[in-house]
Order: C-alpha cells, then sequence, then structure tokens
C-alpha cells in the first residue's frame, strides 16, 4: 500500500514555498484556423520542450522535489542515498535541485544469483543519490512501466519556459476558470507538482492575476498520466478571431478584450444588452447570458481559489472529515486550498484514483474525497452554495431593471405577485440550498420580493428533475416581454399578468398566462377543430377553432 501512496500527486496546490532558489518564490496573488494553430502550438512544445526517456538522460539535467504541503508522506521511496537503503527525508531535500551525474549499470547479488541493476545516480549539495531500476539499461529503455520517478518534477523544463514565455500574449482555450477565448499575458512561472510541473501565473484582462498548472514535455511523468499539456490550456493566437477581427499585440488584455467582438466575456459592462451571435442564434438573450458569464463546473474541475457557504441547520456531507460541527461553520465560507490525486487499491476491485479537495476555513482544514471519474454525471456536496456565482451577479445585475416571468415570488405579499412586470433588482445573496443557490432580491411596487435560482448549476444536481425550473432564463428576461406582442389589449394583459384566463381568448394568450400545457388532445370535424389542454391540479382548457371556449379549473 505505501508504494501505491507515492504516487499521490498534488493537482492545483496552494503552494507557501521556502526556496532555496528563484523558482521556489512565491508570485503575487474557422475550423481550419483553429487546425493550423493548433499544429503550430504543438509544433512549439516539441521543439523546445522534447521528452527524454529515464533511459536517455544525461550529465547536468536537473530535477527538484515538488513542493507539498500536504506532506502525504515525508521520504522518498525511490531515491537513496548513493550505495545505500537509507531513505531519503522529502522535507529536507524539498524545492532542492537534484542533478544528473551519470548513469552506471552494476552486477548485484539476487536470490537466483547475480542480476543487473540500472542506477540514476543524482547529486545534490554534494551528496549522491541514486535511483534503481531492476534490469540493464536496454530493459530501462524498452520499459513502459518505470518512465518516472516518483516526487521529482523536471526543472528544465521550468528555466526554458520562464526564458521564453514570461511576458508572452496567449489565450485562454480551455480548463477551470470563466476566462475561455479571453486573451492573457503570462507574468511568471513556477514549479507545479509532479502531474503538472509548471505553474502559470497570467493576467487577465480585467487584471487578475490567476494560475494554471501545467505539463510541457511529459519527461519524468507516466505518459498515461499526462492530462493537462500546455498547448491544450493555451492557444498563442486568437481561437475565434474572424476576418474582421484584428488584434493588436501591443495592446494590453483589457484593451484586447474590449476591441476583440468574442463570446464569453466574464466581465461585462452591464448596461449593454446581451445580444445573440450568429452561432447562438439557438439561445435567447437571457440563455446566453448565463452561458457567457456563468460556466458549469464540474467538480473534477474544481480549483484552488473557489469559494463555497456552508448552508444547513441540521446536515452535512459525511464524506467531509473533519465532521463539521453545524452551530459552528453554518453560514461560513470555505474556500478551496488544494486538490491532491492519488492512485489507491482497492482489495479485490484493483487501482483506482480518487481525489481529496483540501478546504480551508477560518484558518482550519477540511477534505472531501471521492472517486475520479470524468464520465460520471454531475457530483456534488450537499449543502455547499457555490459563491462565485454570487460574486459575480453583484457586479452584473444590482441595480438593473429585468422583467420577471413567474409568480413565485416569497414575501408576507406574496398574493399580490404579478408577473411579466418590471422589476428592479436591489440585492443578490446566498439561497436556501445548493439547488437554488442564488437569491435575487428586487423591488416591485416600493415592496421588496425575492425569488431563488440557479446560475451555473456548479454544485447542483445539474440533470435533475427540477434542475431547469429554477434557471434564470425560466424567471427572468431583459426586454419588455410585452413588446413582442403589441396586439394583444390592455384587460388581456392584466388577465396574463395575474395568471388568469378567460373565455375569448386566444391560444398564445393563453400559453402567456397559463404556460405550456402537459398534454394536447385534439379532435377535428365538420364543427371544425377542438384541442383540450391538460394542466396540472385537474385544470383543463378547451378550445373551439382556436378560441378558449371552456374552463375547468
Amino acid at each position: 500500500m505505501k508504494k501505491v501512496l507515492v504516487f499521490a500527486i498534488a493537482f492545483s496546490s496552494l503552494l507557501t514555498i521556502n526556496a532555496q532558489d528563484n523558482y521556489g518564490n512565491s508570485a503575487k496573488s474557422s475550423s481550419e484556423s483553429n487546425t493550423n494553430v493548433k499544429t503550430k502550438d504543438n509544433r512549439f512544445i516539441q521543439d523546445n520542450f522534447p521528452f527524454i526517456h529515464i533511459s536517455n538522460w544525461t550529465k547536468g539535467m536537473k530535477f527538484m522535489i515538488y513542493p507539498d504541503d500536504n506532506h502525504i508522506i515525508d521520504f522518498l521511496l525511490y531515491l537513496h542515498e548513493y550505495k545505500s537503503k537509507s531513505r531519503v527525508s522529502k522535507s529536507e531535500y524539498e524545492n532542492k535541485l537534484f542533478i544528473v551525474d551519470n548513469i552506471e549499470e552494476r552486477i548485484v547479488d539476487c536470490p537466483r544469483g547475480k542480476c543487473t541493476r540500472t542506477y540514476v545516480v543524482f547529486d545534490c549539495d554534494g551528496k549522491k543519490f541514486e535511483y534503481e531500476f531492476i534490469g540493464d539499461r536496454q530493459e530501462m529503455a524498452n520499459s513502459n512501466s518505470f518512465t518516472e520517478i516518483s516526487d521529482l518534477i523536471y526543472y528544465d523544463d521550468i528555466e526554458k519556459a520562464r526564458e521564453i514565455l514570461i511576458g508572452k500574449k496567449y489565450y485562454i482555450i480551455s480548463c477551470t476558470d470563466s476566462y475561455i477565448n479571453t486573451p492573457v499575458i503570462i507574468k511568471d512561472i513556477e514549479p507545479g507538482n509532479t502531474l503538472y510541473p509548471i505553474k502559470i501565473k497570467y493576467e487577465t484582462f480585467d487584471g487578475k492575476v490567476l494560475s494554471q498548472s501545467v505539463s510541457f514535455s511529459g519527461t519524468n511523468q507516466s505518459t498515461t498520466l499526462v492530462f493537462n499539456r500546455f498547448q491544450n490550456i493555451f492557444s498563442s493566437e486568437n481561437p475565434i478571431k474572424t476576418e474582421n477581427t484584428e488584434v493588436d499585440n501591443t495592446k494590453s488584455p483589457k484593451d484586447i478584450q474590449t476591441q476583440t467582438t468574442q463570446k464569453n466575456e466574464y466581465i461585462v459592462e452591464v448596461n449593454q444588452d446581451v445580444k445573440s451571435t450568429t452561432n447562438n442564434n439557438a439561445l435567447t438573450k437571457e440563455e446566453l447570458f448565463v452561458s457567457d458569464n456563468f460556466p458549469y463546473i464540474h467538480m473534477n474541475n474544481w480549483h484552488q481559489g473557489m469559494k463555497f457557504m456552508f448552508n444547513s441547520e441540521n446536515y452535512y456531507d459525511n464524506k467531509i472529515t473533519p465532521p463539521i460541527n453545524i452551530e459552528t461553520y453554518k453560514n461560513k465560507v470555505f474556500t478551496i486550498d488544494s486538490i491532491v490525486s492519488k492512485i489507491v487499491v482497492r482489495i479485490g476491485i484493483g487501482e483506482f484514483k480518487d481525489r481529496i479537495i483540501y478546504f480551508n476555513c477560518d484558518g482550519r482544514k477540511f477534505e472531501y474525497s471521492f472517486y475520479d471519474n470524468r464520465n460520471k454525471e454531475f457530483p456534488y456536496i450537499d449543502n455547499f452554495i457555490y459563491l462565485d456565482d454570487i460574486d459575480i451577479a453583484r457586479k452584473l445585475l444590482i441595480g438593473k431593471q429585468l422583467y420577471i416571468l413567474s409568480k413565485e415570488w416569497t414575501n408576507d405579499d406574496s398574493n399580490k405577485a404579478r408577473k411579466w412586470v418590471p422589476v428592479s433588482i436591489t440585492a443578490i445573496g446566498v439561497g436556501s440550498d445548493e439547488n437554488q443557490p442564488v437569491k435575487i432580491v428586487f423591488e416591485y411596487n416600493k415592496k421588496e420580493y425575492y425569488v431563488e435560482i440557479s446560475l451555473s448549476k456548479t454544485n447542483t444536481d445539474k440533470d435533475g428533475v427540477f434542475s431547469d425550473d429554477y434557471s434564470f432564463s425560466k424567471l427572468f428576461t431583459f426586454t419588455n416581454p410585452k413588446l413582442k406582442y403589441p396586439k394583444i389589449p390592455t384587460d388581456i394583459w392584466s388577465l396574463i399578468c395575474n395568471e388568469k384566463v378567460r373565455i375569448g381568448m386566444t391560444k398564445q394568450q393563453c400559453r402567456l398566462s397559463w404556460g405550456e400545457p402537459e398534454s394536447i388532445n385534439k379532435s377535428s370535424g365538420s364543427w371544425g377543430v377542438h384541442e383540450q389542454w391538460v394542466y396540472g391540479s385537474n385544470s383543463y382548457l378547451y378550445f373551439q377553432n382556436g378560441v378558449l371556449s371552456s374552463i375547468q379549473n
């Protein structure tokens, strides 16, 4: 079991590094065209960061023990002192350079006699260390299973990346944040972890400094476990640039964001109209607003800095340890500190990759463990409300006028609720649970009411039965809906706004008032076309030739 644990790897650790060199210093906090860009970026990696198999390592190559705040194990199982079996303390040599001295073969005593072992010999602070491979150098070269030494980051990738990338402009094309397809400037490069050895610090168009850990050459990494390749996260060219879009490379990310016509502006001018594009004609303005500003983040892609609030009076997810004291931590903010992935062996089942999310709350650490399956449905943590949605919604919506499409308001005067009327957003806060995490407070007729909605659906049962009932587009619209129906008279609008119907209304008017029926039964004959619209709670509407003729409620 201990041997398995050495594969524990930090996905995006919050690093506190007391480095012995300058790399340990912490930094402040049209498809053909896309294919060509991808090829160009792949070639850039191949030319500057070639993969080097362990059997081809040469004298002078540099490695570093990766920083690990969690110290799951404090010694290196695969590195020993030279010609000795003495273990090496991980914490003692953390952030220090291990420089390849040579690779040598030795004949050693084995249970069946003499056999050959191959040793990669390192020098660190004047002392020698070695990694032992069972077999000769040719067998090492032919092996696909032993291409890495756990806990060592290939340091030469870091040096090269700092030399050629700092100050360069790239575009985010994938991964964990809300800046997809936007320009960024690479500000600094630090050590990452054994899975993602290089931590890229970049500045976004709105002045934020974020980070993303990536892999470059794949040297000293299991070839089957290299995920976040640099070229899969960053692009050297605007991935959605059109013939009419020219980008001035001398401008700042913020200026470039204003200049380009790209979708997905995370920070938008809230007084601008959210317009549909030719590629999104199927989406309404409201759906585009949500997709552009509140992207869903699967638990597998959660990252350092994401914030949640524990919001329960009697229950917490039992996968969280240590157990949460409900009275103490209710309405407290839990911030992701780091995420660790590790290979574990379950007896009789085999190997699995588990993830542990480390949260910080009031200076105390909590952890949540789950099985890492990227094809899994939509996992979530009970009673953890995703706060980033609330922060963004406050910036974009408070002070704005919207039109409400439902009578499901909450207040002592809820019986006065109407729909299709203008309301002013006055406050946004935490909703009642993770499925309705955002509370929208608005003013109507000098009184405040609220509805609870879901925006990104992060940490919710995304495909649950009621997942769409609380969506922004089902409850609000940016434009006066009455403008779409100029022929509807005022008295009919009064009925619609109060979800009432009367004999003589058209099918369109009834839909606006009661919504879509659960089913429609239709018959036709010499008398014309007869329809029965079936609603819940034994409510029915009957139409004769498109006009409401009878109501059963």
